[in-house]
């Protein structure tokens, strides 16, 4: 019985000691675009420095980067990019910076379509609402 009352007492220690370190320190975030800094915010919120590469307003396509830039992904923890060669930039700025940041693709699991390919409205739109589009398109032909 009291071996059981000291592991519960050690994980209870390990727990607390654990959730306030969690408390205090936050992740460093680097995204590559400000709508992706946004949603990191309003998901992580008190838990995250985020910093945006290519700010509002900024385009992925034509960044210049910065000395800045170099030190907040040398400081990042996690790097949050569009993906699908979206920031050809990146890796060479990554390496540039000597950044260990785990590097995350946003778009990694998406099916790509092929051109001329649309996606069906079941994709996009819940099944509940997509047959009711269908239907007031067939009455509307």
């Amino acid at each position: 019985m009291f071996a059981s009352v000291r592991k519960l007492l050690f994980c209870s220690l390990v727990v607390t000691g654990w959730c306030q370190l969690a408390a205090v320190e936050t992740l460093a975030v680097v995204t590559t675009q400000a709508i992706t800094g946004e949603f990191a915010r309003r998901v992580g919120g008190s838990r995250v420095n985020v910093q945006v590469l290519a700010g509002p307003g900024g385009d992925a396509h034509h960044f210049e980067p910065a000395p800045s830039h170099l030190r907040q992904l040398a400081d990042a923890r996690v790097v949050f990019e569009i993906g699908l060669g979206y920031e050809p930039w990146l890796p060479g700025l990554v390496k540039s910076s000597g950044s260990k940041a785990k590097r995350v693709p946003l778009s990694r699991g998406l099916k790509l379509l092929k051109p001329g390919e649309t996606w069906p409205l079941s994709a996009v739109i819940p099944p509940c609402c997509a047959a009711a589009l269908e239907k007031s398109e067939k009455t509307a032909e």
